[in-house]
């Protein structure tokens, strides 16, 4: 899998944009959820995604293929939300305008959305980010690399956050 995932990012980077879109329906749900851990704003995190794809077509000659292809992706987006977050001249938050009082519909699925933006808002940063990337299916490793963090504090993160997170349930 890894290898093809590299083979489809060397196309992509060589203006292959089949391999462009078959990259993007891959990794799409891993970027978005590094940016949104980072940016914490919905609207900046797509945008990431977006940019991150438009980076990797214009990638010429910057990929060389080792089987770290997720890896190289991810952290593109990393460094796209990092300079994102830069240029935001204020803590923007999750949008929580679900909660408008005159709204009276609010369904199950924005009442679990409210849950879980409040419990992700208990966690730190690098605690949400850990968590966020785990739940789209990165491995400890993976984050890892994306984090520039050794494996073994990848796992205890990941610990400590599910430990707060259980906690808040009871």
């Amino acid at each position: 899998m890894q290898n093809d995932l590299d083979s489809i990012i060397l196309a992509t980077t060589n203006g292959d944009l089949n391999s462009l879109e078959q990259l993007f329906i891959e990794l799409k749900g891993n970027v978005f959820a590094v940016a949104i851990s980072i940016l914490r704003d919905r609207t900046a995190a797509e945008d990431v995604v977006q940019q991150t794809f438009v980076d990797i077509n214009c990638a010429k000659g910057k990929f060389k293929p080792c089987g770290q292809g997720k890896s190289w992706v991810l952290k593109i987006a990393k460094n796209i939300s990092l300079k994102a977050l830069k240029k935001q001249s204020r803590n923007v938050e999750f949008d929580d305008s679900f909660l408008d009082p005159n709204n009276i519909n609010i369904e199950e699925e924005a009442i679990d959305s409210m849950l879980l933006t409040s419990a992700l808002k208990m966690l730190t940063t690098i605690q949400r980010q850990v968590v966020l990337m785990h739940a789209t299916g990165l491995t400890h490793d993976e984050i890892s690399q994306v984090l520039n963090k050794p494996s073994s504090t990848i796992r205890w993160l990941y610990a400590e956050s599910i430990k707060k997170l259980t906690s808040l349930c009871r």
